[in-house]
C-alpha cells in the first residue's frame, strides 16, 4: 500500500489561520477609529483657534473707548452658530504702559 502526501489544509490550520486574520482586520478597524477621533480633536481647535484669532483681531481694532475694552472680562451668554460644537467666548483686557514699550 502506497502512502498518500498530503495535500491539503487540516482544520486546525484554518482555524489558527482564520484567529490571525481576524486579530489583524480587528487591530486595523481600532486603529481607523482612533485616526477618526483624533481628526475630530484636530478639527475642534482648528475652529476654536480660528475663532480665538478673529476676536483678537476683532479687539485689536476697537477704539479705545469701545465698551468691550472698559470691563475687565468679558463671556458670551450663548454659543457661537455654524460650528459643530458650543463656543462661548469669554476674554480679559489689560492696560499696556507705555513706559514698558522701547523701540528697536
Amino acid at each position: 500500500m502506497a502512502l498518500k502526501s498530503e495535500a491539503g489544509l487540516t482544520l486546525i490550520e484554518v482555524v489558527l489561520a482564520m484567529a490571525i486574520l481576524s486579530i489583524g482586520v480587528l487591530a486595523l478597524g481600532m486603529m481607523q477609529v482612533h485616526f477618526a477621533e483624533g481628526t475630530a480633536r484636530s478639527r475642534q481647535l482648528v475652529h476654536a483657534t480660528d475663532i480665538a484669532v478673529n476676536k483678537i483681531e476683532e479687539l485689536a481694532n476697537l477704539d479705545e473707548g469701545h465698551d468691550d475694552l472698559q470691563a475687565k472680562t468679558h463671556e458670551s451668554d450663548s454659543p457661537l452658530e455654524g460650528y459643530a460644537l458650543d463656543y462661548f467666548l469669554s476674554w480679559e483686557v489689560q492696560r499696556q504702559s507705555i513706559r514698558n514699550l522701547r523701540a528697536i
